[in-house]
């Protein structure tokens, strides 16, 4: 249990007694790790401007699994207001309260000292939406659907988890010219029975030949909408060529078309029909040593 949730628990409580406000949350990311994983939401609603430099938002914090008080009492998500620097990127908590399953076990006020914000990758992309009000490329979640939908993405990162170290990639295509081509492979292990609606989910790759700003290879985990020739990117993971995570992010994107001849048309034979004759294999190497030898005959 964190210092922070501690701290809650001997306070003063104060119980909700209004309905919340209209509330827009936009996914930003993972943050923590191990029993301090959590996921990141901001409330686009939320956002004020008190100074030209100053933001105030509310952040919410959604645990994969259920978390308990002090006291025993159980959370699952807690719900932050912020003030942020925009010049500094330094914060300070104002107000947090605790929920469970949807009801509030308690609200309090928590003035803080300012302190370094971006301490994640997640809470620097909250504190540049929030700064700069663009949260175009993130993806927006409902109020009612915030805690299942944050069970498919703790899912979801779980599968790209796997899939790092498994030993069942294999290269589909390649795109563009020396020294400047792509790579696209997809973890064999990785792919879902197809759904009601023909989809399958699965893991693929996309290793550069030449990193672009230290970025060897991309993670991603998405859908393939066989009847329709559609992929859908759910989940990204960035790394550099020792493995080094970089980021990672939900892209906010509907389906799209795969045009034949794109090296992402390479995906539906293997992963629709079965037929993996054309794909090159890399046995026994995960991921970090197949983006080393992705480009080989």
């Amino acid at each position: 249990m964190s210092m922070f949730v501690r701290l809650l628990a001997g306070t003063t409580l104060l119980l909700a007694a209004t309905p919340a406000a209209a509330q827009t949350w936009r996914v930003m990311g993972f943050t923590g790790d191990g029993a301090s994983l959590r996921l990141l939401y901001i409330d686009q609603d939320s956002i004020t401007k008190p100074t030209p430099d100053t933001r105030e938002f509310t952040l919410a914090q959604v645990y994969p699994t259920q978390q308990k008080l002090a006291d025993g009492k159980p959370y699952d998500w807690l719900q932050i207001r912020f003030s942020l620097d925009c010049r500094t990127i330094f914060a300070r908590s104002i107000e947090t309260s605790v929920h469970v399953t949807g009801a509030v076990v308690m609200t309090t006020k928590t003035p803080g000292r300012p302190a370094p914000f971006a301490t994640s990758n997640a809470n620097a992309l909250a504190a540049s939406a929030a700064c700069r009000g663009d949260f175009k490329l993130h993806y927006q979640s409902q109020s009612s659907a915030m805690m299942e939908g944050s069970r498919v993405r703790f899912g979801r990162r779980a599968a790209v988890i796997k899939s790092r170290s498994s030993i069942s990639w294999y290269r589909l295509g390649m795109a563009d010219a020396a020294p400047k081509r792509s790579a696209l492979l997809v973890d064999r292990e990785s792919l879902s029975a197809p759904d009601m609606y023909g989809r399958r989910e699965l893991t693929v790759a996309t290793v550069l030949e030449t990193p672009n700003d230290g970025t060897k290879y991309f993670l991603q985990r998405g859908k393939l909408i066989c009847d329709r020739t559609q992929r859908l990117s759910t989940y990204s993971e960035l790394y550099r060529a020792d493995g080094t995570f970089e980021s990672a992010f939900f892209p906010n994107s509907d389906p799209v078309v795969i045009q034949p001849g794109s090296v992402f048309h390479t995906l539906f034979a293997p992963v629709c029909k079965g037929d993996w004759n054309k794909a090159r294999a890399f046995p026994q190497l995960q991921i970090v040593k197949v983006s080393a030898n992705a480009f080989l005959p």
